[in-house]
């Protein structure tokens, strides 16, 4: 083996020399796993200028580079010495960016060419993208050959380093790749998903169509809207009316309504100019043991709603991992002898929309979406994550004076999303923007008025037939 390392190795610096190079000293042929500058990789480690990657001699799921100064079939070596781009350019337009990740530090995100493969667990149906370090809930659709299509069940939150990704801010003044994921143009989409992922055909994108949305399912499918690019300007908008994701050809799969959901394919031509949301499919070997239909995956579906959120008391952040969505938190001091309490510093949101005590549309618009899930005094008893739970009045009325300490921010704000009245099989919704209403763990909710300065306490006679959000709690691990 290290003699056939250093034949190949010879001709690659014969190949350097002569051949393959194109007059400048580089050779010739472009990483077309190279996305851009990679902060980890540094020109002082080898020249990554002429650092290609040679399929000749291997399979593209081996990793081999060769240069005159470089030969490598392990995966370190080919971080150390993966290519850099020569401009380091980033886009300056208004909410666009080719470093940040959606929501993940930047400095975690790399270049495809220094990435490794994700971390799929076939066990829990989990992948792991190992460039930001989020982990996806997968959705398995068995394809009756032997094979599966594993789905991402949420949209990708991921930036490379070069390309053109779209994170505007909502009319809240919210990131919205924060809440629905990050937003490509077509040809930054087909570079985006992890290594050995791609984005779904039309025909994968219609048996998708067929999965079954409920608690413990962890398909989702987001109403995150769009964004249309018109040069530098760019404007966002129909979110919680419709959802769109990019197709490997460059048409897009769309989605409306929560309650009952529609869907259509958009073609290039209405492509053009917009940007959508990701998310990435693999074709894998069918488990003999399991039937891996997303309609029978009783297993998938049983443990997702078992998982327990991830909680980060340092960086004051929880991940519900039944969905994905990370929450700020706040620690609230109960005074001496008792615990703090974390809460969460927006309304919790859950895959269900309508139904089971959730209720979320009014004349098609989902008000989930924008406020949180709305949901009626049994549902709410059992939705909050395993070890959270509803807060109490003594909680509830430290928090109507929460403010922050010295040096201390928070993002806390109180969430104007009225309620929905329901009698019978009439349901009616009122009272947006005007006031916010939030469970107690007793059967009765604090009601916000005026602009947060104003706080009611309802009974529990007062909450029947009525949904309302949630903020879950739990107690501080540290003091």
């Amino acid at each position: 083996m290290k003699f056939i390392i250093q034949i190949l190795s010879f001709f690659a610096l014969l190949c350097s020399i002569t051949a393959c190079s194109d007059g400048s000293g580089t050779v010739a042929g472009t990483d077309p796993f190279a996305e851009g500058d990679d902060p980890s990789s540094s020109a002082s480690k080898g020249d990554s200028s002429v650092v290609k990657r040679d399929t000749a001699f291997a399979p593209e799921d081996v990793l081999y580079y060769s240069s005159a100064v470089v030969f490598c079939w392990n995966a370190g070596c080919e971080a150390e010495f993966a290519p850099t781009s020569s401009d380091g350019k980033s886009s300056t337009s208004t909410g666009k960016s080719s470093s940040s990740n959606g929501g993940s530090t930047a400095k975690s995100s790399s270049s495809k060419a220094s990435a490794v493969a994700p971390v799929i667990d076939e066990s829990t149906l989990t992948m792991t993208d190992k460039r930001t370090g989020t982990t996806y809930k997968l959705t398995a659709v068995d394809n009756g050959d032997g094979t599966r299509t594993l789905w991402m069940g949420s949209n990708l939150k991921y930036a490379p380093t070069s390309g053109n990704t779209y994170c505007p801010k909502d009319d809240k003044g919210k990131n919205v790749c924060d809440l629905y994921g990050t937003f490509y143009d077509h040809a930054t989409a087909e570079d985006a998903c992890p290594e050995g992922w791609r984005l779904p055909t039309q025909a994968e994108a219609k048996t998708a169509q067929s999965l079954d949305e409920n608690s413990t399912n962890p398909w989702n499918w987001t109403i995150g809207g769009r964004v249309e690019l018109n040069g530098n300007d760019m404007k966002f908008g129909q979110a919680g009316e419709q959802g769109r994701l990019w197709l490997i050809d460059g048409t897009a799969l769309q989605i409306k309504n929560y309650g009952s959901l529609e869907f259509g394919f958009l073609t290039e031509a209405e492509t053009e100019n917009r940007a959508f949301n990701v998310r990435c499919v693999k074709i894998t070997t069918a488990p003999k043991s399991s039937s891996s239909s997303a309609k029978s995956s009783s297993s998938a579906k049983s443990s997702s709603s078992e998982d327990t959120p991830t909680v980060d008391e340092k960086g004051l952040t929880m991940t519900d991992n039944r969905t994905q969505e990370e929450y700020s938190l706040v620690k609230v001091d109960m005074g001496k002898d008792n615990p703090k309490i974390l809460w969460m510093t927006r309304n919790l949101v859950t895959a269900t929309k309508d139904g089971n005590g959730i209720y979320c549309m009014d004349q098609g618009k989902n008000k989930c979406s924008m406020y949180g899930t709305f949901f009626d005094k049994t549902a709410a008893q059992n939705a909050c994550p395993i070890g959270w739970r509803l807060p109490t009045s003594t909680e509830i009325e430290k928090m109507k004076n929460y403010k922050p300490g010295p040096g201390q921010t928070t993002t806390w704000e109180w969430t104007f999303g009225g309620r929905f009245e329901i009698s019978g099989a009439v349901v009616s919704y009122d009272s947006e923007g005007e006031q916010g209403k939030l469970w107690l763990n007793d059967g009765s909710a604090l009601q916000i008025e005026d602009n947060g300065n104003k706080f009611v306490l309802l009974n529990a006679g007062q909450t029947d037939n009525r949904a309302f959000n949630i903020r879950c709690v739990t107690e501080a691990n540290t003091k």
